[in-house]
């Protein structure tokens, strides 16, 4: 569950955010964009079979990156959200190949939006540079939404390697609980089928030692 409330935030809290700044006759369209993002979100987490959900990761990233091109850097929030779910989901060369895809595309569609000829967005969709700067305006986003992606996979990846080591803990400290309790009621069944057998014996006047039989104790 927290894992949904962290995919489902970085998605519709931004797209909130910056529906406030669009101009009113765009907001409808907008609107839209996010209720898809969202509506691949949903579907991907209700879907069981893993070709499919690896099919929904990939378009909900070529979605975003679609989004990223079309409004700007802000939604490399959206873009975040997929990258939480897939490196906690996926495993082996599986979640890396996915990485580099999205990484690949995002500088694709950031690359896109700064070099097509569009009215300026409100918001963090174009940064504030001067010609005096280092890096262009376009460098400067890739460069700042790499190490993003970058930070964020990392972060991730060493939350899931945790996440599965403690995982494997309780599994192992579970099955070592189930089988001391599988032992002692073995234990109790023989100590039972030992004081019936003796009981038997003495009904029938068979002499019993003390040290024909096993003598078990210390089970609680």
């Amino acid at each position: 569950m927290p894992m949904r409330f962290l995919q489902y935030g970085l998605i519709i809290v931004p797209a909130v955010l910056y529906l406030l700044m669009l101009p009113l006759e765009n907001e409808a369209v907008y609107t839209l964009y996010i209720i898809i993002a969202l509506g691949l979100s949903v579907w991907k987490d209700f879907n069981r079979s893993s070709t499919q959900q690896w099919l929904l990761l990939l378009a909900e990233i070529l979605w975003s990156c679609w989004l990223i091109a079309s409004y700007g850097t802000f939604m490399f929030f959206l873009s975040l959200s997929v990258l939480y779910v897939y490196i906690y989901r996926l495993v082996g060369s599986r979640r890396w190949l996915m990485f580099a895809i999205q990484l690949v595309a995002n500088n694709v569609a950031l690359h896109w939006h700064y070099s097509a000829p569009q009215a300026p967005q409100p918001g963090l969709t174009t940064l504030n540079t001067t010609a005096t700067t280092l890096l262009s305006t376009e460098s400067t986003a890739m460069v700042l939404g790499n190490l993003l992606l970058l930070i964020t996979a990392a972060l991730s990846w060493q939350g899931s390697r945790t996440g599965a080591a403690a995982d494997n803990w309780n599994k192992s400290m579970t099955s070592s609980a189930a089988n001391i309790t599988s032992y002692k009621k073995r234990v109790r069944s023989c100590c039972y089928l030992q004081s019936n057998l003796k009981e038997w014996l003495r009904q029938r006047n068979v002499p019993v030692s003390p040290d024909s039989f096993m003598t078990i104790s210390g089970i609680d």
